[in-house]
């Protein structure tokens, strides 16, 4: 999802509600640059829901990753003003208890949690 950087004013995380059906997997929350950079949080070994749940990202949990393509460019602090594409991805990582197998997650709303 593309992002403006000036939306995330005052920001001080996410808060995210889902539900889970099938297997234990990793849940990733990533940030990006316009050069690719990426930052994220992590959460492991997520699983079955019994209905809705809510998961909250404050950005002091949000880390560097990776680099981006241009790296003469690339930042690797963390700041919400160069942000400009957020990604959601599922993955399997056996190291840290995730199992493999079929699932589902529906992922209802994602508001941003203001600073007071």
């Amino acid at each position: 999802k593309e992002i403006d950087p000036r939306t995330l004013r005052g920001v001080k995380g996410f808060v995210l509600y889902f539900r889970w059906e099938g297997v234990s997997n990793s849940f990733e929350f990533k940030l990006l640059d316009k050069e690719g950079t990426t930052f994220g949080f992590i959460k492991h070994q997520m699983g079955e829901t019994s209905g809705w749940a809510r998961l909250e990202i404050l950005l002091e949990k949000i880390t560097f990753w990776w680099m981006g393509g241009r790296c003469d460019e690339c930042h690797k602090k963390f700041s919400l003003k160069r942000i400009h594409f957020m990604q959601i991805a599922i993955s399997n990582k056996s190291e840290y208890g995730d199992f493999p197998g079929m699932g589902k997650v529906i992922i209802d709303d994602i508001y941003l949690l203001l600073e007071k």
